[in-house]
């Protein structure tokens, strides 16, 4: 996605490639493996979208190893595909969702090539979230473009533990 709102552009990332400048699966490995050593309690991967990783269910998987409180901040656009691998090791999804309506995100630039997701789609995701026993967030960013949207009924009918606007 390339949600105009966004601080992280990546404008030299391709699909298959992780942008410049970031740790290889190594150096992510010990990053984990130093923060643990020093006490940390939490870990929080957030992007641009972290799920396009490649190694992100490894780093996850070993943060939760050394006891860490883990939890990704996500589009939703890929996260259902490692789900099932991250059901022992994720504790906290916060799923951004900063308006229910298609038209709008294609105006902020919250959309995929296929077109944007719907609040359909949305809830189908936090559904395989509760099914992996892992616990929700939602993020929603306010802008120009959605200041006057009304999100009640996708926060019910989502019910998160927490919603942070």
């Amino acid at each position: 996605m390339r949600c105009y709102f966004c601080f992280a552009t990546f404008q030299d990332v391709k699909q298959d490639v992780v942008p410049k400048g970031h740790l290889s699966k190594g150096n992510s490995m010990r990053v984990v493996d130093m923060l643990a050593q020093a006490g940390f309690k939490k870990i929080n991967f957030a992007g641009g979208e972290p799920t396009l990783c490649p190694w992100i269910v490894d780093v996850i998987r070993q943060s939760k190893k050394h006891g860490l409180i883990t939890s990704i901040v996500t589009n939703g656009s890929r996260i259902t595909e490692i789900l099932d691998a991250l059901t022992e090791y994720l504790d906290w999804i916060a799923l951004s969702v900063d308006t229910a309506d298609p038209e709008k995100m294609k105006r902020t630039g919250r959309t995929l090539v296929s077109g944007p997701m719907d609040e359909t789609a949305y809830l189908e995701i936090v559904e395989a979230i509760r099914r992996c026993g892992m616990r929700l967030k939602v993020n929603t960013v306010v802008t120009l473009e959605t200041w006057e949207e009304d999100l009640t009924s996708f926060i019910i009918a989502a019910n998160p533990e927490r919603w942070k606007i």
